[in-house]
């Protein structure tokens, strides 16, 4: 689950479902004492790994077709920009 605001990216890696991990998410940037920067742009759905230093990210069930395309120009016109803003994600 990856979300993209206007200055911050957000994300939570997890077994549950995508949308129920969705729905956390939310629900931790609600939370008392926690104020999100700007608003979100975009949500995503989607499966990660890892291969050496690439991030593979591929849409899942829940992932509408044009938000992946969305998201794939997005990563190619700021690659390395959204790489620095994952490169926690293990």
């Amino acid at each position: 689950m990856i979300f993209f605001g206007d200055a911050e990216t957000y994300w939570l890696a997890g077994d549950d479902n995508h949308i129920t991990l969705a729905d956390l998410l939310e629900r931790q940037l609600n939370a008392n004492g926690r104020k999100r920067s700007g608003t979100i742009r975009s949500k995503h759905y989607l499966w990660y790994r890892r291969r050496g230093n690439d991030l593979i990210l591929s849409g899942s069930d829940t992932e509408i077709k044009e938000d992946f395309e969305r998201l794939k120009a997005m990563a190619e016109a700021n690659d390395l920009e959204i790489l620095a803003k994952l490169k926690n994600l293990k």
